[in-house]
């Protein structure tokens, strides 16, 4: 009697090994969208220490004191020639005076991490401008699926949204 497995014994295994594998780099979310590099998936990590703001662009995105450009995530401020971009930016300015934390999950097309941007209390810059009407909406649905409870709490915001006083 032969020990060595059939030949249709090792094909069942060497199938259960590639569907093994397929599974593990789908759970993985492993792409290679750049010439075949694999890369793992973006995930939400958030900062360690509060950093600061060392260039305000506008009312959604900045660059901080750990080097990185963030970009709050499914909102929009307005631009610097559009109506109520000084209050905006202002009330960034003002909500992050003390310092922040982000709960980065994503990196948009310019290389800048999309966050949930929170002050030293715990509360969403993302929700508080949206709740002001500084922000629009103009991301959330596009991109809702990337960060759902994020989302969720942007639907209410904009839903009891003020009608900001702008110049």
């Amino acid at each position: 009697m032969s020990s060595a497995p059939s030949r249709a014994g090792r094909l069942v295994w060497g199938v259960g090994i590639l569907a093994l594998v397929w599974l593990a780099v789908s759970e993985l979310g492993i792409t290679s969208d750049d010439g075949g590099a694999a890369k793992p998936p973006t995930t939400s990590t958030s900062t360690t220490g509060r950093l600061t703001v060392t260039d305000l662009k506008d009312g959604d995105s900045f660059d901080a004191s750990d080097g990185r450009e963030y970009r709050l995530g499914m909102v929009n401020t307005p631009e610097p020639d559009e109506r109520c971009f000084d209050e905006a930016e202002a009330f960034t300015r003002d909500f992050l005076a003390g310092g922040f934390t982000a709960d980065a999950y994503d990196e948009d097309d310019y290389g800048r991490v999309v966050a949930e941007v929170l002050d030293g209390e715990g509360r969403s810059l993302n929700v508080a401008l949206a709740r002001s009407g500084l922000a629009d909406d103009r991301y959330l649905d596009p991109f809702r699926g990337d960060h759902p409870d994020l989302a969720d709490r942007l639907d209410d915001a904009f839903a009891s949204a003020k009608k900001p006083a702008c110049r």
